[in-house]
């Protein structure tokens, strides 16, 4: 089967974060505002390691709400509180 390792495109799995995502139950929602347009949805690493693809560590959220969350303090702070 070409997946993952054996397909032969494979790049070691450091961007495949948003087909996990895809691949997942959860609802595709943005976690801060509650966008469900899949065309705005991007995913977001809450420690802000793009290596660390573990599912507890990817949240989705629209591209408005992702840039907010990396360029404001103020609102990076608050959605953190919220998500504990």
């Amino acid at each position: 089967m070409y997946v993952g390792p054996n397909h032969p495109n494979w790049k070691g799995g450091k961007h495949a974060y948003r087909d996990i995502m895809i691949r997942m139950t959860a609802a595709k929602v943005c976690k801060r505002c509650g966008v469900t347009d899949f065309r705005l949805l991007t995913v977001h690493h809450l420690d802000e390691n793009h290596g660390n693809n573990m599912i507890e560590n990817l949240v989705w959220m629209c591209y408005n709400c992702h840039f907010l969350v990396h360029k404001n303090k103020e609102e990076k702070k608050k959605f953190m509180e919220v998500l504990v």
